[in-house]
């Protein structure tokens, strides 16, 4: 499935958690969000749950913890731009993409970020990542095909602020 340019700004209420990271070469951040403990407790065993991957592509620096808990993906807006710079230096030809609504301190650097919706055990791998080609083929993204953002801020693009959220 090819995928297609998605817009940032949206909101997912799923508990967060940084599940794999690759650094150098085909360098990548793998976030997961999953499905309430309620929900996991109410199934039986093995169950398929509706989880979002999202995968920073390509990176150069990440900062947040390994439980990031709801994400708001965005980028930064223009009064967030200088401090962002301030703290980690000139950024050039990648991305800044938080991961919070209203700071600044959960942010990885990247190429591109890449997210789609699953059924999968909570132990699965990603299609996203995997090489494993019968994985890829038989997890199909939920509703919407893989999307991805790669477009590098500047000050004179609009941030991509609209809340549009995925449930």
């Amino acid at each position: 499935m090819t995928p297609v340019r998605g817009k940032l700004g949206f909101t997912d209420p799923r508990s967060f958690s940084l599940i794999g990271y690759r650094y150098g070469g085909h360098g990548y951040a793998l976030f997961r969000g999953f499905p309430s403990s309620a929900e996991i407790e109410d199934s039986y065993g093995d169950s398929e749950f509706r989880m979002l991957d999202i995968c920073f592509m390509n990176i150069e620096r990440i900062s947040c913890w390994s439980g990031v808990g709801p994400i708001h993906l965005r980028h930064p807006t223009d009064d967030e731009q200088p401090a962002i710079q301030a703290r980690i230096g000139p950024i050039r030809n990648m991305n800044v993409y938080l991961l919070k609504p209203n700071s600044i301190e959960d942010y990885v650097v990247a190429n591109a970020v890449y997210w789609a919706e699953y059924h999968l055990a909570l132990t699965s791998p990603s299609p996203l990542v995997t090489e494993d080609k019968e994985i890829r083929e038989t997890h199909s993204p939920i509703g919407r095909p893989v999307q991805f953002a790669d477009q590098p801020w500047t000050p004179y693009s609009p941030p991509n602020s609209t809340d549009t959220k995925i449930l």
